[in-house]
């Protein structure tokens, strides 16, 4: 049987904190599930937050 990891938390702007509250991708897509389902849609929501991906 595979051990299972632990989840990580996803941090906005990767390993900077940013002050926020982190939050899982599980969690994420419960409170906003068109995030999962439409890029377009999760680029708002980079802009909200502050989310940068290199």
């Amino acid at each position: 049987m595979r051990q299972r990891l632990p989840r990580r938390r996803l941090h906005h702007h990767g390993y900077r904190p940013s002050g926020r509250e982190s939050i899982t991708w599980d969690e994420l897509t419960a409170q906003r599930p068109e995030i999962a389902q439409s890029w377009a849609a999760m680029q708002p929501y980079r802009e909200e937050v502050g989310i940068e991906i290199h």
